[in-house]
């Protein structure tokens, strides 16, 4: 029998991506469609001849136990979840299981789940999309490159054509609300998210932009692992004016608000329409890993950039790639990031995407200003 990859949250704006690339990385046959409505993945599951369905409901334990099934290679968690539901099934069943949410919450509590994946078996990897998951990879591979690591920088030009529901639109300005930690020259201050601004060179077309400090789960993740104090993350968009929207929300401080349900949701649902006012267009992004500290005695800086098609186009491709090299994995078992079992090349490679295109170069010395 061939890969059986269940995408929980099929219809959605992350899972119908995540179904496309099970169906071009595996093939059809290898796609299970999960959704709670179960006419909504028969129609579809015509867009993938071969695929099969599978009602899946997250808040109904019942039904996960059914859905959650032994014939499973891997499951593919799209939506947010409450509580690990998905993950403790699969560690107890032994199934692979991947999520791309980015709440810090929620990703400790699937950490929690280590010690039992472990003796069972079973991987449980958290952050396994484009930021966080790919976005790691670069940074391990910069910091690499490097004799003796001092800082490293993530920064994300994000477009404001990505189709992105109310929910992504939630986290994110939700994430911009909390206050970060600006770590400089061994020192420490705490300042409000989206406020610190420092220039980032992308690579053309989007050229350098002034992006801002926010604070990202990835970030600690990396510390800990590279054993470097200083991880900055930084994100801004490729539209100044929807930039200075957003900075707008900051100063009159309504960012807290959409961390509330709700309002959160409304609030997003009204940027969504603003952000759609203008004509629909190709979505790209680009992320950059700057790590800055010594090779061969001198300063150096190694700067990685990534260039993809969209947002949710690179989450997929990354998780159904990491989906795949899970298979047969020695090690793999236990609870975390993608930084613990695969490097960055190695993935990219398994994506084999024509749109998506990787640099890298090692510059002398440092780049790039900070500003308040």
């Amino acid at each position: 029998m061939g890969s059986r990859i269940l995408v929980i949250g099929s219809a959605g704006g992350v899972g119908r991506r995540v179904c496309a690339e099970v169906a071009r990385q595996c093939g059809s046959d290898s796609l299970v469609l999960g959704d709670h409505r179960i006419e909504r993945a028969e129609s579809q599951a015509r867009e993938h001849p071969g695929a099969t369905v599978q009602r899946v409901d997250l808040h109904d334990t019942a039904c996960l136990e059914s859905a959650l099934g032994h014939g499973l290679s891997a499951v593919i968690v799209c939506p947010r979840q409450e509580r690990p539901e998905v993950q403790r099934i699969c560690v107890e069943r032994g199934i692979p299981c991947l999520d791309v949410t980015i709440e810090p919450e929620f990703i400790a509590q699937v950490h929690a789940l280590d010690a039992r994946a472990r003796e069972t078996g079973t991987p449980l990897l958290t952050m396994a999309g484009m930021w966080p998951g790919l976005s790691g990879l670069m940074a391990v591979r910069a910091a690499g490159m490097l004799d003796r690591v001092d800082r490293v920088d993530l920064a994300l030009c994000q477009s404001t054509q990505s189709k992105v529901g109310p929910e992504g639109i939630a986290d994110m300005m939700g994430c911009f609300a909390k206050p970060v930690l600006e770590r400089r020259g061994g020192r420490s201050r705490e300042v409000p998210g989206f406020s610190v601004k420092r220039r980032i060179d992308y690579p053309e077309p989007f050229g350098s932009r002034s992006h801002r400090l926010v604070d990202f789960v990835e970030g600690g993740v990396l510390a800990e692992a590279l054993g470097v104090a200083e991880v900055q993350t930084w994100t801004g968009f490729d539209s100044a004016a929807f930039q200075a929207l957003v900075s707008l929300l900051r100063r009159a401080g309504l960012l807290g608000l959409f961390r509330r349900k709700g309002t959160g949701l409304r609030l997003a649902r009204f940027v969504n329409a603003v952000k759609g006012l203008g004509p629909e267009g190709p979505e790209p992004i680009a992320l950059v890993a700057l790590a800055r500290g010594e090779q061969g005695g001198r300063a150096r800086e190694v700067r990685l950039s990534l260039e993809g098609p969209s947002d949710y186009g690179i989450t997929a491709m990354s998780a159904v790639a990491m989906a795949r090299l899970l298979g047969g994995r020695a090690g793999a078992a236990g609870a975390g990031h993608p930084l613990r079992l695969f490097d960055l090349h190695e993935v990219i490679e398994a994506i084999a995407h024509p749109e998506m295109k990787l640099s890298e170069s090692i510059l002398p010395g440092t780049h790039g200003s900070i500003q308040q």
